[in-house]
């Protein structure tokens, strides 16, 4: 009976660890439609620094970028919740790692919310209120500095996960060194980055490659395990 229950938990760890990983992979590669999006599909910022008029929007912006935003949000979710399972109770790294990391799916939500918006009818409405074009704007822009804000609670909730995380497992020898330095030196990226350059969304691209790096590391730990 006890063979029996230690393969079973084995089985069960590699279910997890293959869950952990697959979200994270599949987490990067949602966020990569966003770069796509922006350069190759989606009218930016004109070039002086103002975003389009409400009446410029194209419809489809929105709901892609619910897709892409919300997968974020769904596949950190995962992540988060497997790697809790797997981590040792009682762990306060772990503790406020995990509390992080949700802070971090409710970050990439906020963002999927204001995307939406910004093409509802609510937001089209704006180019119907009779006022000036560059008042029209100046609302654009300020529903854009609230996107630019909630990347941040994503990116920093992120960061502080990988790094609590990290800790812990370095701490208890869990899923292996390897992951935990990985952890940790991808949440200090996005901090760096978001702090040196002063732009939430340069930290939070950070993330891409960082998840990639975490979500092979799980799944060889994984097979390995």
């Amino acid at each position: 009976m006890m063979i029996t229950e230690d393969v079973a938990t084995v089985e069960t760890d590699r279910s997890l660890l293959r869950a952990a990983g697959r979200a994270a992979v599949a987490a990067a590669l949602f966020y990569l439609l966003q770069p796509v999006a922006v350069l190759f599909l989606i009218p930016g910022a004109t070039e002086s620094g103002h975003y389009d008029a409400p009446g410029d929007l194209q419809r489809w912006t929105g709901p892609y970028e619910v897709v892409t935003f919300g997968g974020i949000a769904v596949c950190s979710l995962v992540l988060v919740a497997a790697l809790a399972r797997l981590l040792p109770r009682g762990s306060l790294a772990a503790s406020v790692g995990t509390a992080s990391g949700v802070v971090g799916v409710a970050g990439w939500l906020g963002i999927a919310g204001i995307s939406l918006s910004s093409v509802s009818l609510i937001g089209r409405s704006l180019a119907d209120i009779d006022v000036s074009l560059d008042v029209q704007r100046e609302a654009m822009q300020a529903i854009a500095t609230v996107g630019g804000a909630s990347v941040g609670v994503a990116a920093f909730g992120a960061a502080g996960w990988a790094v609590a995380v990290g800790l812990s497992i370095l701490r208890t020898g869990a899923l292996g060194r390897r992951t935990g330095w990985i952890a940790v030196a991808g949440g200090v990226l996005v901090v760096a980055a978001a702090l040196v350059l002063v732009h939430p969304l340069l930290g939070a691209l950070v993330l891409i490659p960082f998840y990639l790096v975490l979500g092979v590391a799980l799944l060889v730990t994984a097979r390995h395990a």
